[in-house]
């Protein structure tokens, strides 16, 4: 991936916020026709930069060239560090962006004590499964979720143990390098 350009993956501010609710509806606009369209697209900017401001969540952004093409939010729960919203612009997928994303995920949990790092998928979007089941994740949990709207969406949970504290390491499966999070590659 760095022979792309120089890759910088770190916490996002709320003063970000823009950027982060921009790289994920140009990524998720591809679900914008699904019979259930992503809660995604219809999340404000206001949404996202309140949450952000209050420390409800964090995001990081990827960057390359300095330019954002890949973000994801994420929060601290009782079942570990969740995390939502991977996105990556689609002019820059298939370069290794959203598994060197989770590998940022992961080491951060590692730094502040999580041991598990979690998320659901829609279930339709089986390449998303398939994608996290690639990089460790296991499925424990099929559900539906009903969302604040009432639309019903089938999910996959999935989540990965990390071990917290553990030093940083080249992974084959993600192809992370283990720079540490918020100080680039």
């Amino acid at each position: 991936m760095n022979s792309q350009g120089e890759v910088e993956i770190r916490l996002a501010t709320p003063e970000e916020a823009p950027l982060v609710h921009s790289v994920t509806l140009d990524a998720f606009a591809e679900y914008r026709n699904l019979p259930t369209p992503s809660g995604a697209l219809s999340e404000s900017l206001e949404d996202v930069e309140g949450l952000m401001r209050e420390g409800v969540e964090q995001a990081a952004l990827c960057l390359v060239d300095g330019v954002a093409v890949g973000s994801v939010r994420f929060l601290r729960s009782k079942d570990g560090l969740y995390f939502k919203r991977l996105a990556v612009r689609p002019g820059f997928r298939r370069r290794g962006i959203a598994r060197a994303i989770v590998g940022w995920l992961e080491e951060y949990a590692r730094q502040n004590g999580e041991s598990v790092v979690w998320c659901n998928v829609r279930a339709e979007i089986q390449q998303n499964v398939r994608l996290y089941a690639s990089l460790g994740y296991e499925a424990y949990d099929e559900r539906v979720v009903v969302r604040s709207d009432g639309a019903r969406v089938p999910v996959v949970s999935m989540r990965k143990a990390v071990k917290p504290g553990a030093e940083a390491r080249r992974d084959s499966a993600t192809g992370w390098g283990g720079a540490l999070p918020g100080r680039g590659w």
